[in-house]
C-alpha cells in the first residue's frame, strides 16, 4: 500500500485504550481551548443606567469576538483530533472504508465532546453575576461582560473539521491505491 501515513500503525482496529485515549485528549485539547478562549476573548463594556446593565456605546466587535476566538479554537481542535484518529488506526489493508468509519466515528463523537467542554470551562470562567456588579458598581459604573457563546452552531465546526481530515485522508488514500494499482498493472503487460 502506498498512501499517507502508512508507516504509523499496523492494527486493523482501534483498541479501547486508543478510543479512550483519543477521547482523554479530546477533553484535554477542550479544557485547555476553553481557557484560552476565555483568557483571550475581549469582553463587552456594560454601564449600569436605572439598576440595568447596558452595553456601553456600539460595540459588535465584542461580541463577534467571543465567537470568532471560540470557531478558531473549534477548527483548530477538530484538526487535531481528526489527525490524532488516523494516527491510532492506520491500516495498511485495502480496507479503507471500514478503517476511515471507525476512525471517523471516534474522531466525530471525541469532537463534540471536547467542543461542550470548551464551551463549559470558557462560560463557567468567564461567568458574571450581573446582579452583583450592578450593586458593586452603583449608577454610571461600567463591568466587563459575561463570557458567553452566542452562536452554539460554533461548536459544530470541530466535528466537522475532524471529519474533514478524516475524508481528505481516506480519499488520498484511496488516489493512491488506485494509481499504484494501475501502475503496477502497466508494468506486467
Amino acid at each position: 500500500m502506498s498512501g499517507i501515513g502508512q508507516h504509523i500503525n499496523t492494527r486493523t482496529t482501534m483498541t479501547g485504550r486508543s478510543v479512550v485515549g483519543l477521547f482523554a485528549l479530546a477533553v484535554g485539547v477542550g479544557a485547555a481551548g476553553g481557557v484560552l478562549w476565555w483568557w483571550s476573548a475581549p469582553r463587552v463594556v456594560l454601564q449600569v443606567i436605572n439598576g440595568q446593565a447596558f452595553p456601553v456605546g456600539y460595540q459588535p466587535g465584542g461580541f463577534i469576538a467571543d465567537d470568532g476566538i471560540a470557531a478558531v479554537l473549534c477548527v483548530c481542535g477538530g484538526l487535531v483530533i481528526g489527525v490524532l484518529a488516523l494516527v491510532v488506526q492506520r491500516i495498511p489493508t485495502k480496507e479503507y472504508s471500514r478503517a476511515t468509519l471507525g476512525a471517523l466515528t471516534v474522531a466525530v463523537i471525541a469532537s463534540f465532546v471536547g467542543a461542550v467542554v470548551l464551551w463549559f470551562i470558557g462560560t463557567s470562567l468567564g461567568r458574571v453575576d450581573v446582579a452583583e456588579q450592578i450593586a458593586i458598581v452603583g449608577e454610571g459604573g461600567e463591568f466587563d461582560s459575561a463570557l458567553r457563546l452566542r452562536m452554539p452552531g460554533v461548536l459544530l465546526l470541530w466535528p466537522l473539521f475532524a471529519a474533514l481530515v478524516v475524508a481528505v485522508v481516506a480519499v488520498s488514500d484511496w488516489i493512491a491505491d488506485r494509481w499504484s494499482r494501475d501502475s503496477v498493472s502497466a508494468q506486467s503487460r
